[in-house]
């Protein structure tokens, strides 16, 4: 009979342990989530810059040789990231399926010249460097004309302005929600051993001796919960990369460890605070308030 309490007493603690790893590592993967888009704000910043490219329309009738040998000197430019040549073929065809082939009709040649799609470096992506750069590169006798994206880019500036307050916003939200549920989940784990920890107050034991081993389990399991949701977080990443495989382009392995050492630190110091401050507030209970 007492093994068949026993057994049965453990599956309570288990299943009590369990539900709140669970509750501690959903909170700490939301959290981590938020934490990954404010700390790489400046990445994803950079990426969608240096996808806003400068266009260099090159003069009717340049021979491919030359405009690839310009495309080769653009590449040697402290400022370009990379390159690439649109011929005159690859232009018509682009064009055609735009507007339909009955617009090559009245003409007797290709009217769309050949171009170079260039794409500018993140440092340089200000509204005075790339009109500078724009400058410079129009001098060249080969090009006709420069389309410089200013204004997108700063639509993109402002844009990134407000994605990063609200990113500011939703992280300061998540951090009062993960002392809260954290907090509630470790206060009803010890609260249900409420009547040891009065037991070992009544045989004399200190405040400090009956706290150690709840704020040492109450640690290992903030740690654990966040080595699962660093974990999530990474398969999260990985199962993101088959669709769009310049994820870690974005959010590179640095940023991943960064934010898997914040959340090690952050789940297990509130676990900590939160099991220091149950114990505390358990050993000073009246008696009375230990069957409420």
């Amino acid at each position: 009979m007492s093994h068949n309490k026993n057994k049965v007493l453990r599956r309570r603690l288990a299943g009590s342990y369990l539900s709140s790893l669970l509750s501690i590592t959903l909170v700490l993967l939301m959290m981590g989530a938020v934490l990954m888009l404010v700390l790489g704000t400046g990445s994803i910043e950079g990426y969608l810059k240096e996808n806003v490219r400068m266009t260099l329309v090159l003069k009717q009738g340049t021979p491919a040789r030359e405009a690839v040998a310009l495309q080769r000197s653009l590449e040697d430019k402290e400022y370009v990231k990379s390159t690439s040549y649109v011929s005159v073929q690859q232009g018509t065809e682009e064009m055609a399926r735009l507007l339909g082939e009955d617009f090559l009709e009245s003409f007797e040649e290709s009217p769309v010249p050949s171009s170079i799609e260039v794409a500018i470096k993140a440092e340089w992506m200000s509204r005075d460097k790339l009109e500078q750069i724009a400058r410079e590169l129009s001098r060249d006798p080969m090009v006709e004309e420069v389309s410089c994206p200013v204004n997108m880019l700063d639509s993109l500036g402002d844009a990134i302005r407000r994605w990063a307050f609200v990113l500011l916003a939703v992280m300061l939200l998540m951090l009062f929600i993960s002392v809260v549920l954290i907090s509630s989940t470790v206060r009803l784990s010890i609260y249900s051993n409420r009547f040891s920890i009065r037991t070992m107050e009544l045989v004399g034991a200190p405040e400090s001796f009956i706290a150690r081993p709840y704020v040492g389990r109450a640690a290992g399991q903030g740690l654990l919960a966040a080595l699962i949701a660093s974990g999530l977080l990474f398969l999260i990443l990985k199962l993101v990369e088959k669709g769009f495989p310049q994820i870690f382009e974005i959010f590179g392995l640095e940023l991943v460890g960064l934010c898997a050492g914040i959340l090690a630190v952050c789940g297990a110091l509130l676990c900590v605070v939160c099991a220091r401050s149950v114990t505390r507030r358990l050993v000073r209970m009246d008696q009375n308030e230990l069957y409420g």
